[in-house]
This record gives structure tokens, sequence and C-alpha cells, in this order.
């Protein structure tokens, strides 16, 4: 029972893996706002349950005409991008995207993501990833899958810089520029249990730690009895 315990409290410490955009790697800046201290977009893994991933995407700082075209992300080179299952959760009231895993989740020459999310709208509202909007995607399909494995990065050939995800933004300000941006390195945020899963964690803690002691008493006397050693008392006062 203990055990079980301990696991479920464990498990209530998820954790969190989150991308801020704001760096422009290729494209133009012309028109892009970036609010020093807060990301253009941002991008959350969260453990849900095991082999079970949310991501949440937000635009932050879009403007008016602004919207997201595809994002790309990373996945840990020991697992399999096609193996990954998609299951749209929620969104500000439009289409959810289209998913491209592996070899399809290429970007350019030396970038080769483990996977995408397009945001194809050409016109249609409902398909466009817009400013103020977010998306939600249940990730699974792989039993291990936790939200750390998408905090990987690639490098080119020609370049030291190190790419954790890259998101598009076309329409930037009021032009019709188009831009692409890269994330920093990714923030990780394991929640601390609330005080009461620390206090039902010190109580089953020290439930095992006197259970042992119990147990090792009683060890001990039966040996005492087996082996006949006299067990220590204390002797009875003396009579003037």
């Amino acid at each position: 029972m203990l055990a079980v315990s301990l696991a479920g409290s464990s498990a209530s410490r998820a954790s969190e893996l989150t991308f801020d955009f704001s760096t422009v790697f290729r494209g133009s800046s012309l028109g892009l706002t970036v609010v020093p201290g807060s990301p253009v977009m941002q991008a959350i893994f969260q453990d849900v349950s095991p082999g079970v991933v949310r991501l949440t995407v937000s635009n932050l700082n879009l403007t008016a005409n602004e919207n997201v075209p595809a994002l790309y992300f990373n996945l840990n080179p020991t697992l399999n991008p096609a193996d990954l299952h998609f299951q749209f959760e929620s969104g500000s009231g439009f289409v959810g995207p289209s998913v491209a895993t592996g070899d399809r989740a290429y970007f350019g020459p030396g970038l080769h993501f483990g996977f995408s999310l397009h945001f194809l709208g050409h016109g249609d509202s409902s398909r466009t990833f817009g400013s103020g909007e977010f998306v939600t995607e249940l990730i699974s399909g792989i039993p291990t899958l936790t939200a750390d494995d998408f905090g990987t990065f690639i490098t080119r050939r020609t370049s030291p810089d190190k790419y954790y995800a890259v998101a598009g933004i076309d329409q930037l300000g009021d032009t019709s520029q188009s831009t692409w941006l890269t994330s920093d390195v990714p923030k990780v945020n394991v929640p601390v249990p609330e005080p009461g899963s620390f206090a039902l964690l010190s109580a089953l803690i020290g439930a095992w730690l006197a259970l042992c002691a119990r147990k090792r008493a009683g060890e001990f006397a039966r040996l005492c009895k087996l082996q006949r050693i006299p067990l220590r008392r204390t002797p009875p006062a003396s009579r003037r």
C-alpha cells in the first residue's frame, strides 16, 4: 500500500518544458514587435499521465494581421517520431492543425525535426492560427513518452547554433513579409506538490519507519529466545 501511495505522489510531480519564441533566425524582422521579457509565442509540453504529453501553443504578442503557418519541434533521437499519435484537444474556435512526423517534418538543409504542426489557412479564418489564439494537442503512442523527450536540439553543419524549435510568422505588422523564430533553451519546471501531499508523504514515511523498527525489535527478541540470551531487565529495587 505504501509503494502505491508513494508512486501516486511521484506522478503528481510531472514536469513541464517551456519554449519561448523571440529570436529571428531567417526572414525579415521588419514590423515584428518583440516585447523585452515577453516572448512572441510560447509552447509548453506537460506530462499528463504515463506516455501522454499535452502540448499547448499560445500566440502571446502577435499583431492583428500576423499568423503562424507552421511550428517544428524535436524529439528524443532514441524514439521514433512515426509512433507518435496526435489528438486535437482544444483551440480558439478553429480547425486543428495537420501534423507531419519524421522525414515529413523537414524544414530545410540540415534541419530535420521530429514533428511539425501546420496551419494552412489560405484565407480561411477557421484554419488560421492568429493573434491571441491557442491550440492544445495530446501526444501519445510511445509508452515511455515524457515532456523531457521534446527538449533535444539539432545543429547545422554550417552553424554552431542549436535549434530546439522553430515557428513561422506571416504578414508581419502591416507588411506581407514573413519570418522564422527560434526558441531559447527550454525551461524545465517541476511543480512542487501541494502541502497536503507533503503531509501525506511524511505520514507514510513515519508509518513505514515505525513498522521497520517494530519488525527489527521482534526479530531481536526471537533471536534472543533461540540462543537463550536473557533480555536485559532493570533489577528490582533492594529493600532495607
